[in-house]
């Protein structure tokens, strides 16, 4: 949800640590750690407030030369319709391997856009773009402070399709 972010407001090195932390995350899935995996910006909302130049570069250094799981594809979806002018900012900053992974979607039906369900499966898609995932992020966070403080086990080797049916079935703990 890249509209949320105000660089001008806050703080980028608290972006880059959540990053790194749920790319962390991502990459205990053996799976991951092969195929790569596949980044969904949702776009609807974003602003010229939601961007800088060193926001930018910052971001598409980590995403292409830190994070050692590799990007498979990155979807940007709704993004508004002056985002040319932002692409030739943040082209330069970026290997041609990695700006060929960009395809650009709605989460609407439009006729002068592929629509995002035929990159990404219903079930996988977040429901504010229109598909059926649905995952309550205040919830997910605290569960996993209590996975990181010990409070709970996890056996990183598992890997989730549902990660609420999952939250559901540990009988310790509550949110």
């Amino acid at each position: 949800r890249p509209f949320k972010y105000f660089p001008k407001q806050m703080d980028l090195r608290l972006l880059m640590e959540a990053a790194v932390y749920i790319y962390e995350r991502m990459i205990e899935d053996p799976q991951v750690r092969k195929d790569g995996f596949t980044f969904v910006a949702n776009m609807k909302g974003w602003t010229w407030d939601n961007f800088t130049i060193r926001y930018a570069t910052q971001w598409f250094m980590l995403m292409q030369f830190i994070m050692p799981a590799n990007i498979s594809n990155w979807y940007m979806v709704d993004a508004p319709s002056w985002f040319d002018k932002v692409w030739v900012l943040i082209r330069p900053g970026m290997t041609s391997a990695f700006a060929d992974k960009w395809k650009f979607f709605k989460a609407v039906e439009d006729s002068n856009a592929p629509h995002i369900l035929e990159a990404i499966d219903k079930n996988s898609l977040p429901v504010e773009m229109g598909g059926n995932y649905d995952i309550d992020m205040q919830y997910y966070c605290e569960y996993r402070r209590k996975v990181e403080e010990g409070e709970i086990g996890f056996k990183s080797s598992m890997v989730f399709d549902n990660p609420q049916e999952f939250m559901a079935q540990m009988p310790d703990f509550q949110p």
